[in-house]
């Protein structure tokens, strides 16, 4: 039996880094993500808001980011500590709709308290 121990991805999908620092908290995270996820709302077709929609069972975009921002921000649980941050991953893909289309297409996010960096 072979095992992979790397990332695993095929052509929709990519693994992504993602690095939060220490004492960040997740009223940071919101903020940190606010201006592309509102790019992103602002700009999607009608299949794109359907599927957060469907996914966060609501059509309120500021209910969908705080949902969202949660669900990054509970990644760090179980990360691997480095210094001054948590370092955690997590696979999205773009034939999910919803939130994965947002992480796989719009964010690439640098800031100085999250990072999240997508892999191929």
């Amino acid at each position: 039996m072979k095992i992979k121990s790397d990332f695993i991805t095929n052509s929709s999908s990519s693994s992504f880094v993602i690095a939060i620092k220490k004492g960040t908290q997740l009223v940071d995270v919101e903020d940190a993500i606010r201006e592309e996820f509102s790019n992103y709302f602002d700009e999607s077709d009608e299949w794109e808001l359907k599927g957060l929609q469907e996914e966060y069972e609501t059509t309120d975009k500021e209910t969908i980011l705080k949902q969202f921002a949660s669900e990054i921000f509970s990644t760090i649980k179980g990360g691997l500590d480095l210094g001054d941050w948590i370092v955690t991953s997590r696979e999205y893909s773009n034939e999910d709709g919803g939130l994965g289309n947002f992480v796989y297409s719009y964010l690439n996010l640098k800031s100085d308290i999250i990072k999240m960096q997508g892999y191929q």
